[in-house]
């Protein structure tokens, strides 16, 4: 008799694994150790003059792999070589010495080697873009690495092509993008934009853990996003085409009302939060007439959304943000993406620029409308109830900001791991760090006792 398969609950870890292959983006490499991914004091190697490293310990343990970067680095000083390059030479690197052979095991008999990943080759071929961008690399490693390491032609653009199709971007705490990398045994993974599990790391090892219930773990049936979920539909069906070579035809990609919803008008009458399709001709909720002024209003303040989020993608600047919000309140939805997109730098700036009422009044409003199109188990959801939490402390009000760090770790123990670092440097720390400071300004704000009590305490 089979044994029977048990449900798993949200939360549960379903895969964890270290990368196959992986870089620090050059971006970040002064800032994290190239081994572990920890920021800190970093030495640099003496060698290449490029990595950079947390201790001799992360550089001792790197060396097996790096000694062959660290030659090819310092052939070509004082130059470097685009990230792309970077993590090609490291898994040609890898599968030349052995690495073909290796398997990441997804289940007690389930494993993936690199030759199991999709390369997507035909796609690939008839992709102009892409094929300039092999040629190029091609270019760029045969200068780089030695010639007994290049390998033809043919077998580049199959190390490419499942580089492509099934790399990771690795996020820090806060889930900015540092590093990218190749996790085999992750590799079985689908894609959803309404997924039942969810990726995370730690330096750069990723776990797998569940966001919903689930009867039973068939592998076929889990699904992470391998795209922005606070995008349209049509964004996200043209990144998945664009990139993976795929249509998605998930339920929330089929949700036509979601999709009037990410594009809704506000209605113009005061105090409705109905949601208006550029083709109504009346409010569903109200039946405001919208007027042709209120149409051409919404295409402008959108149109020019669009231009200055484009531009704000390197660089953020608070004053175009408030600018923004203002012309987008009456006339953008409050659950409107765009507006959504402009709350959401809105509120990183003002962290920049310690403008803590602002902070919070663009925090609490973002994270509802990304709780409302995504999962409530959103990490992100999570890390910025977190932001909320060390906010409100600088406005004095510690009962608020306990509230968020509540609602953080209510989130992040079922994406990170109730024993995560998350949890345990993070989010633990600062609520009682908060909780010792509300009860700091309670015992302050005491008046203190009367000529009475004194004495009725001495008494007692």
């Amino acid at each position: 008799m089979s044994k029977r398969a048990e449900p798993l609950t949200k939360g549960s870890l379903i895969l964890q694994e270290k990368p196959f292959a992986y870089i620090v983006k050059s971006k970040f490499i002064k800032e994290r150790c190239d081994f572990c991914l920890s920021t800190g004091k970093l030495l640099k190697c003496g060698g290449c003059h490029f990595t950079h490293y947390c201790g001799v310990l992360c550089q001792r343990d790197a060396w097996a792999e790096h000694k062959y970067e660290c030659l090819c680095m310092k052939k070509i000083l004082p130059r470097s070589i685009p990230d792309a390059a970077r993590i090609m030479a490291k898994i040609i690197w890898k599968l030349q010495y052995g690495g073909y052979l290796q398997k990441f095991y997804y289940s007690r008999n389930g494993f993936r080697k690199f030759n199991d990943l999709m390369a997507h080759l035909e796609d690939i071929k008839w992709d102009e873009k892409r094929m300039e961008h092999v040629q190029s690399l091609y270019a760029v490693l045969k200068e780089y690495l030695a010639p007994e390491h290049l390998p033809n032609q043919t077998e580049f653009l199959g190390i490419y092509g499942r580089l492509c199709i099934n790399s990771f971007n690795i996020l820090d705490d806060d889930l900015n993008s540092i590093g990218t990398g190749i996790y085999l045994a992750a590799s079985i993974l689908d894609h959803s934009c309404n997924p039942n599990a969810v990726a995370t790391f730690e330096g750069p090892q990723l776990s797998i853990r569940l966001i919903e219930d689930i009867p039973e773990l068939k592998w076929d049936q889990i699904r992470i996003s391998y795209v922005e979920l606070l995008d349209l539909p049509e964004t996200r069906k043209e990144e998945l085409r664009r990139s993976y070579y795929f249509d998605c035809d998930c339920d929330r990609c089929k949700d036509e009302k979601q999709r009037a919803k990410m594009v809704a008008m506000a209605c113009p009458k005061e105090g409705c939060d109905g949601y208006i399709d550029v083709m109504d001709e009346k409010c569903k909720e109200c039946q405001t007439e919208i007027k042709e002024e209120h149409r051409s209003a919404f295409d402008d303040v959108l149109d020019m959304t669009k231009v200055m989020l484009q531009e704000m993608q390197e660089t953020r600047y608070i004053d175009i943000c408030r600018n923004l919000i203002k012309k987008q309140t009456g006339v953008l939805h409050d659950k409107n993406i765009w507006h959504l997109k402009t709350l959401d730098l809105a509120f990183e700036s003002a962290i920049d620029f310690e403008a803590w009422e602002e902070a919070v009044g663009y925090g609490k409003k973002f994270v509802q409308g990304l709780s409302f199109y995504t999962s409530p188990l959103n990490p992100l959801v999570g890390i910025d109830h977190l932001k909320l939490g060390k906010i409100y402390p600088h406005l004095n009000e510690f009962q608020t900001a306990i509230h968020h760090i509540r609602e953080a770790g209510d989130v992040l123990k079922f994406t990170h791991g109730d024993q995560s670092r998350v949890m345990r440097d993070f989010v633990r720390p600062l609520l009682r760090e908060t909780q010792i400071m509300l009860e700091e300004s309670q015992r302050i704000k005491m008046p203190p006792p009367s000529e009475e009590e004194e004495e009725e305490a001495a008494e007692a």
